[in-house]
């Protein structure tokens, strides 16, 4: 399973417009920080339902970008949130962290590729 899905990717936003790509992927980077943050807290202040919340909304555009593994632990949380079984919960809320970072090194070096290819075809 890819951590990102370019193909899902490209039929969202198109493989031409690399300006687009760019901001689309620092925009879900970012949106992946505060998810991360939000599910944190509400897990802090045990609001189970708050994390559901978060982890749905999650799920969602993590499968919409075709991130197909951070979007399969979001449904393992939402699954855990449901049961209310908190060890589970705080046990998938550090993988969601880890696969949260991995989906953002993936987006990190997709960047970079893309500013190099453009560098490249340039000169």
């Amino acid at each position: 399973m890819a951590v990102l899905d370019l193909q899902v990717l490209f039929q969202l936003v198109g493989e031409d417009d690399h300006a687009f790509i760019l901001e689309t992927l620092d925009d879900f980077s970012a949106i992946l920080d505060e998810t991360l943050l939000s599910i944190r807290h509400a897990y802090e202040e045990a609001n189970i339902p708050k994390i559901g919340q978060f982890s749905h909304r999650l799920k969602g555009s993590s499968g919409a970008m075709g991130a197909e593994a951070l979007a399969m632990v979001c449904l393992e949380l939402d699954v855990a949130v449901k049961s209310e079984d908190t060890l589970k919960i705080s046990s998938l809320i550090t993988q969601l962290a880890s696969e949260i970072e991995i989906v953002k090194e993936f987006c990190r070096n997709y960047q970079e590729d893309i500013c190099l290819n453009e560098k490249s075809n340039q000169d």
